[in-house]
């Protein structure tokens, strides 16, 4: 049986999780002029009336870290080393949900 999950699909879906991540965070900065890019985290962005473009940012990132994870862990490099990496993607997806 041939699962239609596979690397290809889970590199394009972290792609596109990570393409809509960027979109949204210039879009936010369109919208929020008052915030100086140099100087504010863009957390600060998640307040607000356009709070909830900031939140689907987040979700979009920890998506696409969750896309790569699995893709990874399905096909890639089996070294201890990348077992870690996994791991730490594993991790980079919780925190950006758990900033949503």
């Amino acid at each position: 049986m041939h699962s239609r999950f596979t690397s290809p699909f889970f590199a394009t879906s972290a792609i596109a999780c990570f393409a809509y991540s960027a979109l949204a965070l210039v879009l936010l900065h369109i919208l929020r002029p008052d915030y100086a890019l140099a100087t504010s985290m863009i957390s600060a962005y998640a307040n607000g009336r356009h709070g909830w473009l900031m939140t689907t940012c987040f979700l979009g990132m920890s998506c696409g870290c969750l896309m790569l994870l699995v893709g990874l862990a399905r096909s890639g490099p089996r070294s201890v080393a990348a077992r870690i990496g996994t791991v730490f993607l594993g991790i980079a997806s919780i925190g950006m949900a758990g900033a949503a």
